[in-house]
């Protein structure tokens, strides 16, 4: 064994130092207990001596295993050697000392071992660094784990760290931003601007401040920085900055901004990031007690704050969010952050909403609580759901406006929308253009009080009395306000409740209003436009039935309820035999008269049960919606000859004619409303093939008349090839000046056998066929060859040319028509092309182009036969025009048929309100004439003037016109 001599002269000299000294025999008994040893472990030498590590609590149980296996090491003694390590022992008192045991072996000259130990009390040490460690876990934590960027900058500008954050802007990794200079992330002439904020921020400065960034792709972001300097040793060596992204949101949305905080030492970092930051931040422990709060999260309350710390999470979150909010703690507490929603409760006992993340809060590896970051989001709230609201209004209106074509359904949908955005019980449009109030149209809440008629009429009176701009006035049964349509009065929008509470009514509610009445002003005046033009567009001027359009229409529904029901839809295409001798032994008038008592006389016989349409001429059809089998058609066609088999009176004649009716039926013979009609009037030719005045049922068979079309297809190709064409001109009368302004061009076939052809007779065939084209071109050519020819006898004259479906949808009729009038050497100025109503509206989008490409190159056009088509006035606009064509069977009624006059009145002042010149086309009577010059009338055309004629005749006429004028002076 050691000498104890030197074992205590070594304990003597160690007294004063913090060494204890142990010694242990070859059992590892204890055999010297120093002095030293009994102040520091509290048991005195005779407690211990002779006792083995095991036999008092001496070691700490968890370290008991490692502290034995050391002494095993001990035992082979070939060497002296030193083992160190540091362990928990337990004071006498139980309290635990951590400690460093230094162990050596000597060997004696007996081959006998002893071991010595110095033991130092480590304690303190320890637990300074535990706490080190724990603070800068603490920091490392919330540096990671903050939705925002946070970035440390060394004096140069240099990034020295970055939160993980940084890649939800961007795919760079963190380890390619640090080391780059900040202005990497900027645009050159930002970068001063910075250098001076980094300069502020090293000179103890917390600065504030937005700016404009982009990511190393190149990303523009609009962010929101806060810029901290870290102290270290009292001075400034570093700064960070909390960078938050505000692209795209900065008005609705902010994300949470962070202020940087001094990194100098972990626990100062930490506190600077919880105190400045300018959210509220709040510290839970694993109970969800409040151990900390920072003046923002104060200031939500506002509580004061040792009402606060020490109290549970829940007391601040109402119930319904409690579950969610717990388990949002409890992620936390897994080590999940987790964003949400809720409402909390103010010092006032209101509520109010706010964005809460929650962060776990680490140390020595371990989530030991979590923190809260929180934003006051009442107002953004707030102002998002006003936003909802004035988005879902104006959804509504825009849907009502869009998808309710008839004007009562959008008042009635405008209506209820007001009366549900007010929470009031009726709403009512009331006219007060009459003499005396009326409600056009109401909505009301069956779930509310009901409100009379007199209360909404009284409120409509009291609106319109008021002066000035029409405004939304509150009243105390409800709101109002004046509507006007076109600036003249109409009446009154308003609602009304039934509590007798004044209405309240801010300025969304107003201007939703506003909006409402515009939209209903909108409708009524579409409602009043509707009427004037479905009477233009939908029915036959002479008879007053639909015309050809509103048959249609009607047609294709009654086709498609029978597909649904298996049903059946029968037409009845009707010809009035040999009407033709009527005009011409009677004339047109007395013919017009005849077709108006036939449309009569069949409205009396099957109006009742069927649809009556006027086609064109003298042809008219009935539809029959519901055809339960072929007897009961064929009942409504006998029933049909035998009244139109009456006399007709006209005047002091008395006139008999038959008709003649082709019958189609769905689905047997035909399942599309063209295909139905074309095969009735199929039936009806073959009706007239048997002579008339009886019906005949349409089969396959009848198709053979057909081929008598390709038949007159074939004499047409000869005749263009023969030059069988010839162009007549009929002379147009400018009423302003008196003078021959136009020539419109007019062809006929002058056929080697059957004479002079009318167009009538074979442009159906030339149309359907094509052979339309190159003979329009060939009349176009001859025509501008004779008026350029003209120029010399009688002077620079317009020519108007008509123009076909095929050549006005031709890719090339700019070329043609050009290359046409320069082959001829005419002005372009002195050409105007004709189209019909029907061919300008077949493709509305097509025609406004067609016509911009001709008066770009100086050719003037017009729209011809207007009336008969199915087209609106408010086209015209569309169309750039420049002349618009009346319908001669509209100039025919004047003189007799004040409904005539007023069409022609209106389309002349609608014409020239548009800036159209005005041609009246089928004028025969001085009566006509004057009636269409007192009207402002511009050109007329017609045979009170003159009848289409060859060249030749046409040329005479004018000189003769020219001569006759000069020698009146």
């Amino acid at each position: 064994m050691l000498d104890g001599t030197l074992i205590s002269t070594l304990d003597t000299l160690l007294a004063r130092s913090p060494l204890a000294i142990v010694t242990w025999d070859r059992n590892f008994r204890i055999s010297y207990w120093s002095a030293r040893a009994e102040q520091m472990f509290g048991y005195t030498s005779d407690e211990v001596l002779g006792n083995a590590i095991g036999d008092f609590p001496f070691v700490a149980a968890e370290d008991f295993e490692t502290v034995a296996s050391l002494q095993h090491r001990l035992d082979d003694i070939a060497e002296a050697r030193a083992i160190i390590n540091v362990n928990r022992n337990r004071h006498k008192n139980g309290q635990l000392l951590t400690c460093r045991w230094t162990t050596f072996a000597v060997q004696q000259n007996n081959d006998q071992f002893h071991i010595i130990s110095y033991v130092e009390d480590v304690t303190e040490t320890r637990e300074a660094q535990d706490a080190v460690a724990e603070s800068e876990e603490r920091f490392r934590s919330l540096f990671e784990h903050n939705p925002d960027v946070i970035a440390i900058f060394d004096a140069e500008g240099r990034v020295l760290d970055i939160s993980r954050a940084v890649e939800k802007l961007g795919p760079a990794p963190r380890e390619h931003i640090v080391g780059l200079h900040f202005s990497a992330f900027l645009d050159p002439a930002d970068v001063s601007r910075h250098a001076h904020f980094l300069d502020r921020a090293m000179h103890g400065e917390t600065l504030h401040y937005t700016a404009g960034l982009h990511t190393l792709q190149g990303r523009p972001l609009e962010v929101a920085i806060t810029t901290v300097p870290v102290y270290r040793g009292g001075r400034v060596d570093a700064a960070f900055s909390i960078i938050r992204d505000e692209t795209g949101a900065r008005e609705a949305q902010r994300e949470i901004n962070r202020k940087e905080r001094a990194l100098a030492d972990s626990e100062a970092r930490l506190r600077s990031l919880f105190e400045y930051n300018p959210d509220g931040v709040i510290a839970l422990n694993v109970d969800g007690v409040v151990v900390d709060v920072n003046d923002a999260a104060l200031a939500l309350g506002p509580f004061p704050r040792d009402l606060v710390v020490g109290a549970h999470f829940q007391q601040f979150v109402v119930r319904e969010n409690l579950a969610d909010v717990e388990a949002g703690f409890i992620r936390a507490l897994r080590g999940h952050p987790s964003t949400m929603a809720l409402r909390s409760i103010h010092s006032d006992g209101s509520l109010y909403e706010l964005q809460a993340t929650f962060i776990p809060q680490f140390a020595s590896g371990e989530v030991v609580g979590a923190y809260v970051v929180a934003q006051d989001v009442s107002e953004r709230r707030r102002a998002e759901r006003h936003a909802q609201t004035q988005s879902e209004r104006m959804r509504n209106l825009y849907f009502i406006a869009a998808s309710a074509d008839y004007p009562d359904v959008r008042m009635r949908a405008s209506l209820e929308l007001g009366c549900r955005t007010l929470s009031l019980a009726a709403g009512a449009v009331v006219d007060m253009t009459g003499d005396r109030p009326h409600i056009d149209a109401a909505h009301r809440d069956a779930s509310r009080a009901h409100v009379e008629d007199g209360v909404l009429l009284k409120l409509a009176a009291q609106v319109a009395a008021l002066p000035g701009t029409p405004i939304p006035v509150t009243f105390e049964d409800g709101v109002a306000i004046r509507l006007d349509i076109s600036g003249e009065p109409y009446g009154a929008l308003v609602f009304a409740g039934a509590g007798g509470k004044r209405c309240e009514v801010d300025a969304t509610d107003a201007d939703l209003l506003g909006l409402i009445a515009t939209l209903i002003g909108g409708a009524i005046e579409r409602g009043r436009q509707r009427a004037r033009l479905r009477a233009m567009a939908y029915y036959d001027a002479l008879t007053g039935l639909p015309n050809r359009a509103f048959l249609t229409e009607k047609l294709r529904d009654a086709i498609e309820v029978a597909q649904s029901r298996l049903g059946r839809v029968a037409v009845l295409f009707l010809d009035l035999d040999r009407f033709k001798d009527v005009n011409d032994t009677l004339g047109h008038a007395r013919g017009d008269r005849l077709l108006q008592a036939a449309a009569e006389r069949l409205q009396e016989h099957a109006g009742a049960i069927a649809t009556i349409a006027r086609t064109g001429g003298d042809e008219f059809v009935v539809l029959l919606t519901e055809a339960p089998d072929a007897d009961a058609v064929r009942h409504v066609a006998e029933e049909l000859i035998a009244s139109m088999s009456e006399p007709f009176a006209l005047d002091e004649y008395e006139q008999f004619i038959s008709t003649s009716i082709g019958i189609a039926i769905y689905p047997e013979d035909g399942r599309d409303d063209q295909t139905l009609i074309k095969n009735a009037d199929i039936a009806m030719y073959r009706a007239k093939e048997r002579g008339r005045n009886g019906y005949y049922f349409y089969n396959p068979t009848l198709e053979a008349p057909i081929h008598m079309r390709l038949s007159q297809e074939k004499l047409l190709r000869r005749a263009l090839e023969c030059n069988e064409f010839v162009v007549y001109y009929q002379p147009q009368l400018d009423l302003r000046t008196g003078e021959i302004s136009s020539i419109e061009a007019l062809v006929r076939w002058n056929h080697p056998k059957s004479g002079l052809i009318e167009p009538s007779h074979f442009i159906p065939s030339a149309e359907f066929s094509g052979l339309i084209v190159p003979l329009g071109d060939w009349v176009l050519q001859t025509a501008a060859n004779q008026v350029r020819a003209w120029q010399e006898t009688i002077g620079p004259v317009r020519l108007a040319v008509n123009l076909s479906a095929r050549q006005f949808h031709a890719r090339d009729l700019r070329r043609r028509v050009l290359s046409a009038i320069e082959s001829a050497g005419l002005d372009p100025a002195l050409l105007e092309v004709e189209i019909t109503e029907t061919v300008a509206m077949s493709d509305a989008a097509q025609t406004v182009g067609i016509v911009r490409d001709l008066k770009a190159a100086g050719i003037r056009t017009a729209v011809d036969d207007f009336g008969t088509g199915y087209s609106s006035l408010a086209y015209l606009r569309r169309f750039t025009l420049d002349v618009l064509k009346i319908d001669g069977s509209f100039v025919v009624g004047v003189g007799h048929e004040a409904f005539d006059e007023t069409i022609v009145k209106t389309v002349i002042g609608m014409a020239h309100g548009l800036g159209l010149e005005v041609v009246a086309e089928g004028v025969e009577t001085r009566t006509q004439l004057e009636f269409l010059r007192e009207n402002g009338c511009d050109v007329i055309q017609g045979y009170v003037l003159a009848p289409p004629m060859p060249a030749e005749a046409c040329e005479a006429f004018m000189l003769e016109r020219r001569e006759a004028r000069a020698a009146l002076g």
